[in-house]
């Protein structure tokens, strides 16, 4: 044995191949390679590996998919726009020898493709490594891009983006999605009479007050001076365990710990329901939900007098 085969690393690697006779043909081409040293959890249909990923108990860190069988259902999920919601680096495996049909799958979001009749332990080997490092190098440029230099939330750019993406996905799988439109009260007060820096502090105290409410799976962002938005799957909508219900508490914790500062953060929240099934659009849900917040917020300063 060599020392480069000693020395490799593990591999995760999620398959997606219908067929049997290749898992076993592709098994045995991973476990030549020599920088590696692979685990394959091989699934039939892309819809099983979206499920494996989504459960988060495991992690992998390539996902080989044969795009030739229409029972996996790989080409579907590619056009849908799946491959830049998953956060792993895709490998194509196709029947079809040629550049410009391997240029259509990249261009999908795979990282890349190869031709099953080419597959050798070099040439897998070395298209793994450039993809894993790929993946790495275009999600840190993208989350530069989509980040709000100031909350370190997704911005407007980015919820609208992966927000597409993701309800699209919900609709798919038939689950149900809740956006919640979230105004900060009296931003822009606080910036007139105490300064744009005390403002800053109340939308970072914001910030925080969503990253302790919200799943790691929902998406959060700032989609305006004092406007945020969070797109959520299948979330609790009534009773303490509702996202609503926890940003009532993450609220009052977070001003009875900073009463010193001088005044306290209030946020008006409407909420818009894509219920399993039904078909909706992203921007459809968020104007309902802004209408819902202005309401709440109209209803609030009647209150106040």
């Amino acid at each position: 044995m060599t020392s480069a085969s000693a020395e490799a690393t593990d591999l995760r690697v999620l398959l997606v191949e219908p067929k049997v006779v290749e898992v076993e043909r592709i098994c045995e081409i991973l476990a030549g390679a020599s920088f590696f040293a692979p685990q394959v959890k091989a699934v039939r249909t892309f819809d099983e590996a979206v499920e494996i990923l989504e459960d988060n108990e495991l992690s992998y860190d390539v996902m080989l998919v044969d795009i030739s069988t229409p029972f996996s259902g790989a080409v579907e999920a590619l056009e849908e726009g799946l491959a830049t919601i998953l956060d792993i680096p895709i490998i194509a495996l196709s029947a079809i020898v040629g550049e410009e049909h391997c240029f259509k799958i990249v261009a999908r979001g795979a990282q890349e493709c190869i031709p099953l009749a080419l597959l050798q332990p070099s040439n897998l080997e070395r298209v793994i490594r450039y993809a894993i490092e790929r993946h790495r190098l275009v999600s840190t440029l993208r989350e530069l891009s989509l980040v709000d230099p100031l909350t370190c939330l997704y911005n407007r750019r980015a919820f609208f983006t992966l927000g597409k993406r993701q309800l699209k996905l919900a609709l798919r799988t038939q689950t149900s999605v809740t956006l919640y439109f979230i105004d900060m009260d009296g931003l822009k007060k606080i910036n007139d009479e105490r300064g744009h820096a005390v403002g800053d502090k109340y939308l970072l105290g914001a910030a925080e007050v969503f990253k302790e409410t919200f799943r790691e799976s929902d998406l959060v962002a700032r989609i305006g001076g004092d406007e945020f938005a969070a797109l959520a799957v299948e979330a609790e909508e009534e009773g303490e365990g509702s996202i609503e219900s926890r940003l009532v508490e993450r609220v009052k914790k977070y001003n009875s710990t900073h009463s010193k500062d001088g005044g306290s953060l209030s946020l008006s929240v409407g909420k818009a329901i894509c219920t399993a099934g039904n078909t909706c659009t992203l921007e459809a849900l968020l104007s309902a939900a802004d209408r819902k917040m202005y309401e709440v917020k109209k209803a609030k300063k009647a209150s106040q007098g």
